[in-house]
């Protein structure tokens, strides 16, 4: 859900795909299997309808901050066109000063709003990247949390096809490797701090 360039359709058409799947469990999986199956996907779905909202929110300013570089593109490219025509007009020997005026007045006007456009993609993309980070960490957490709620299934569905586990063993290799998980993710975002400030 972070990657922003994942179509939300991706998103819905996977879970889509994956509830066909949990579906099947849910008609051979012991009463214990449903429950603890049926209690993931409910947290999964809360989680997602959550972040979708978040979601929603950057995925809209990310296609502002392209429509308003198109616009400072427009801009680049009317200044390149004005400076042509002054580099034609000058060497043409022209002296004519309304026309000089009319000139340096139209790029003085496009590249202020040129700049006005880049000041405000700066802007955007500093708030888009801090957003972004933060709705990172809160999908990660929303992981994390669900993820707690794995070993009630996996430890039923083994049951239910009778591939016995101790439940210590399964829930150490669990919790360690959740806790390794933290730690790597907490790396990467301490890593960032260094580089960029706090994120």
């Amino acid at each position: 859900m972070s990657i922003l360039d994942l179509d939300n359709n991706v998103i819905t058409k996977q879970m889509n795909i994956d509830s066909g799947l949990i579906a099947k469990v849910q008609i051979v999986g012991s009463e214990s299997t449903v429950k603890a199956v049926t209690t993931i996907m409910g947290k999964i779905g809360a989680a997602i309808m959550e972040l979708m909202l978040d979601r929603g929110a950057l995925l809209s300013r990310q296609s502002y901050i392209t429509v308003v570089d198109e616009l400072r593109s427009k801009e680049m490219s009317e200044l390149e066109r004005l400076v042509s025509m002054m580099k034609s007009v000058n060497l043409e020997g022209n002296r004519d000063q309304r026309l000089w005026d009319v000139i340096n007045n139209n790029i003085k006007f496009h590249t202020e709003e040129r700049d006005r456009y880049m000041n405000e993609i700066k802007e955007l993309r500093d708030k888009q990247n801090n957003e972004h980070l933060i709705f990172t960490k809160k999908c990660m957490a929303k992981f994390f949390d669900i993820s707690y709620f794995l070993p009630d299934a996996i430890l039923s569905v083994r049951a239910d096809l009778n591939l016995p586990i101790s439940n210590e063993a399964y829930l150490d290799i669990f919790n360690e490797n959740i806790e390794m998980g933290k730690k790597v993710f907490q790396g990467f975002f301490d890593n960032l701090g260094k580089e960029f400030g706090d994120v």
